[in-house]
């Protein structure tokens, strides 16, 4: 064969065992390719086989895979077709360390670099990774359209596993952005790929997802079926972590169905092939030792074999030499087996006390977890609790079609609550911050609820100012009741609208209102007071608002704007949530909040929520 029909012999032998698995045969044909390269002294031969030997060492020898990658950027700086592939794989070894910036800057230069009008597998690859770094950081709208880029870039007479990792990844996008059925369409085409090209050792996973996704569709029974071709596949291919996922899923699934005693024994298989799995593993490096020591231990018995002739002279003097030797180990040894008898018993004795030991932290594991168990079996109903206070979402689209609620509290139960009344055809209508979050914001917000529908039910209060200094004074009565000093409360942002007349009037007790109005956002500021024990109280102001065309309304708490998040861990604060809903004011309601939670979730990533997190929108044409 030719130097170029040799050098792709090597890379095609080095692809199929990579795809294969089978890392070891890959890493083996490259250093072979590399050996033939040297040889040739072909520059352009020696730049692709370092690149290859790169990709081939880049799961398991990262520091040694970026050594070549630089040997073959070198030598094929001027050979720009075939530097692409050295680049992609480059940019693919820092986006597995989560060096997103210098990946991403390394995908763009093989885009730059490709030729134009001519297909190229790098260039898809590139477009791909782009898309992959954009899923990592929950901007799955973005991925989604370098991932349909990257479709429109597979050359027509490439590899078809190409197409199959795209509609992976895009129905994995579509499944993260809760777009289940449109997900499901494009895993089925992976999986259907994966068939017919033989992939047997991504076959597995193809199935545990779309195990997950006919399960978040809440078709069980498919997902039933196809987690257990996922665990057949896997098993056919050693793959026993993917084993652990389809436990795990499987727990759910068999809940979902009733089968409570398949879930435990799910999870009880879980727990033991966990173990195992770690026992393997240490078996496996046992026995890769012994083979090692039995490998050195052939070589010497065959280098003393080989020994010149010469030394049988000495044989006599040896043997007297040996038995020496053979009575002062014997003495050794003597002397080692008492040590080792003691340290045996020694152990034992620990090994007792670790079993004793394990045993009661068991019982106190089991404890706890029946504990934690009863707490939140208690808060999720303390959930229901609180939901029955808040206002449906079909009420307020009843009262207020175009209109969104986006409410996300930090735990089981919240401090944040929203509140709405419809009296004397007038729509009220609240989003309030309780002191605190999780069960005692909870609690604080159901005093809170209370005295408001006591303000407005019972006091027949209508004026926003009135029902606020109304409501401060019975959360005050309700907490001067106990014998502590109980400071507790609420900020507020508070709207009443009379459809009869028109007429909107606002009032706030530490929260703001903002209205959008002709592609203008204006702010309405609030007492700078809370609802509950204030130093020197002051009555509440009430805002008339007028308004001569459609105007869209946000009544706010704290949460959005207080969370930590983007590149540099900061808060997100208000100017840069009012500049994003300026952005996106001729947007409909559905779509504004679609972008907010896309916004929150990827700027959040995958630090701890902070607060709970409430927005109300409402759009009003008067």
């Amino acid at each position: 064969t030719t130097k170029p029909e040799k050098s792709k012999l090597f890379q095609r032998l080095v692809v199929r065992s990579l795809t294969k698995g089978d890392s070891k045969a890959g890493i083996t044909w490259a250093r072979t390719g590399l050996t033939w390269a040297l040889q040739t002294k072909d520059s352009t031969a020696l730049g692709q086989a370092y690149g290859v030997l790169g990709a081939a060492l880049s799961a398991s020898q990262k520091d040694s895979a970026m050594i070549y990658f630089v040997k073959a950027e070198r030598l094929l700086e001027n050979d720009s077709i075939n530097l692409l592939s050295v680049l992609v794989n480059k940019g693919n070894l820092f986006y597995y360390e989560h060096d997103f910036l210098h990946a991403r800057q390394y995908y763009e230069t093989v885009i730059q670099l490709a030729p134009r009008g001519k297909d190229s597998t790098d260039v898809t690859s590139a477009v791909m990774n782009i898309g992959n770094i954009y899923f990592e950081k929950y901007s799955c709208d973005t991925a989604l359209i370098y991932y349909f880029k990257a479709l429109r870039t597979v050359p027509r007479n490439g590899d078809s596993s190409v197409y199959q990792m795209l509609f992976m990844d895009i129905g994995n996008s579509y499944v993260s952005m809760e777009k289940n059925k449109e997900g499901k369409i494009y895993i089925e085409k992976a999986l259907s790929l994966s068939l017919k090209l033989k992939h047997v050792s991504i076959l597995p996973l193809m199935y545990y997802n779309l195990a997950g996704v006919e399960f978040n569709l809440h078709q069980i029974k498919a997902a039933r079926q196809h987690l257990w071709n996922s665990m057949e596949t896997g098993q056919r291919a050693h793959n026993y972590r993917n084993l652990t996922f389809c436990l795990r899923l499987g727990a759910r699934v068999d809940s979902a169905l009733g089968r409570m005693d398949s879930a435990y024994a799910d999870l009880n298989y879980l727990v033991n092939l966990t173990d195992s799995l770690h026992n393997s593993e240490l078996l496996k490096s046992m026995a890769e030792t012994q083979t090692k020591y039995d490998l050195e231990k052939k070589n010497s018995e065959i280098g003393f074999l080989n020994r010149d002739k010469a030394l049988q002279s000495e044989t006599l003097r040896r043997q007297k030499m040996v038995t020496i030797l053979v009575l002062v180990a014997l003495v050794i040894f003597g002397i080692l087996s008492v040590f080792l008898f003691r340290n045996i018993s020694a152990r034992k004795r620990a090994h007792g006390l670790l079993s004793r030991q394990k045993k009661e932290i068991e019982v106190q594991k089991e404890r706890v977890e029946e504990h934690r168990k009863e707490i939140i079996d208690s808060i999720t109903y303390a959930k229901r609790l609180q939901q029955a206070i808040l206002p449906s979402l079909a009420e307020l689209h009843k009262h207020v079609p175009d209109s969104f609620l986006f409410y996300q509290p930090k735990d089981i139960v919240a401090g944040d609550f929203y509140w709405m009344e419809n009296l004397d055809d007038t729509l009220y209508i609240a989003a309030a911050d309780c002191t605190g979050h999780g069960v005692p914001g909870a609690m604080v917000s159901i005093v809170c609820s209370n005295a408001l529908n006591r303000a407005v039910k019972e006091f027949g209060l209508r004026d926003t100012g009135q029902i606020l200094n109304k409501t401060r004074d019975l959360v005050l009565e309700t907490f001067s009741k106990s014998n502590d000093d109980v400071k507790d409360g609420m900020d507020i942002s508070l709207l009443s609208v009379n459809r009869t007349s028109g007429k909107i009037n606002w009032s706030g007790a530490n929260n703001p209102l903002w209205y959008i109005e002709n592609g203008i956002l204006r702010e309405l500021k609030p007492n700078k007071q809370a609802i509950g024990s204030t130093y020197d109280p002051a009555p509440f102001n009430t805002h008339p608002i007028l308004i001569s065309s459609t105007v869209t309304f946000y009544l706010l708490t704290d949460g959005f704007a207080d969370q930590f998040g983007g590149l540099k861990g900061k808060k997100f604060k208000y100017q840069q949530l009012k500049d994003l809903l300026l952005a996106n004011c001729a947007k409909n309601l559905d779509e504004q909040k679609e972008v907010l939670l896309n916004t929150f979730n990827a700027w959040k990533g995958n630090l701890e929520q902070v607060d709970d997190v409430t927005i109300v929108g409402i759009k009003l044409t008067l």
